[in-house]
């Protein structure tokens, strides 16, 4: 997705991985050369260079997926009889959103899948809905699931602007690894859920505070947390030096406290 009129371009990372220039084919059959600017592994995207582009960046706001909607996957290539390679049109429906998946050994949040897997090549691709709103970038044309996975556009296009504009996507940092709370472990606490702490960091915001190994992290501000992508969204929409409250449960015992993420 081109962001701008100078020639910036948001890719899905998988696509730029092991490499710093590619080569962008036009609908003419030419081709610009691109440098690598930066990749963010947090939300699987990357920020492209293009020198002497005269076009024009995406305009039109990005629509939230829902499960059940019909999409329509643009860029995937296909070889034709005569043997030159043209772009088709591959038709899906959004079969989940608000999913986690590991994408090139990352951990990625707050994905969305399609009801069957792309060809590989799908990867990168623009997803867009009956009126042509764009919905998300594939990340992985056969997930876990053998299904395809997708960042939705919103997230994407913000991480790219972010690349573009500072070199790196910046969250506030609690300093915790987490995992989903067993569900077997959640109703012993009579909670509908939560993040279980596996790490705090040494001396990090989270070890500041006194949140320790096997506490469950239940809410940040306002906000439940239901697993472990619940919490990294919530931090996610957090800048370095903001003030969270986060409350969590250590046994039979509730604490909170104002932390200052890093």
């Amino acid at each position: 997705i081109w962001l701008d009129d100078e020639g910036t371009v948001a890719v899905a990372a998988p696509l730029a991985a092991g490499t710093s220039s590619l080569l962008i084919s036009r609908p003419d059959g030419s081709h610009l050369s691109a440098e690598l600017v930066a990749t963010d592994a947090t939300t699987g995207m990357s920020v492209l260079k293009v020198e002497q582009y005269g076009g024009s960046g995406m305009d039109q706001a990005a629509a939230p997926p829902s499960a059940g909607r019909p999409v329509a996957i643009i860029g995937a290539e296909a070889l034709a009889a005569n043997g030159e390679t043209t772009q088709r049109v591959v038709t899906a429906t959004v079969s989940a959103a608000g999913l986690r998946a590991t994408v090139d050994g990352s951990v990625l949040h707050d994905l969305f899948q399609l009801d069957r897997a792309l060809p590989a090549e799908a990867v990168g691709s623009v997803v867009v809905d009956a009126s042509g709103t764009v919905l998300g970038i594939v990340l992985d044309a056969a997930g876990a699931d053998d299904l395809a996975v997708v960042a939705p556009a919103a997230g994407a296009l913000e991480a790219a602007r972010a690349l573009r504009d500072e070199g790196e996507v910046a969250h506030g940092h609690l300093g915790v690894q987490a995992v989903d709370l067993d569900p077997a472990v959640a109703e012993l606490l009579e909670v509908p859920g939560g993040a279980h702490l596996t790490d705090v960091e040494p001396d990090s915001p989270a070890h500041g505070a006194d949140l320790r190994v096997d506490d469950v992290i239940v809410a940040v501000d306002d906000q439940p947390i239901t697993g472990a992508s619940d919490l990294v969204m919530s931090l996610r929409s957090e800048p370095a030096g903001a003030t969270v409250t986060v409350r969590w449960r250590r046994g039979a015992e509730e604490a909170a406290a104002s932390i200052r993420l890093d």
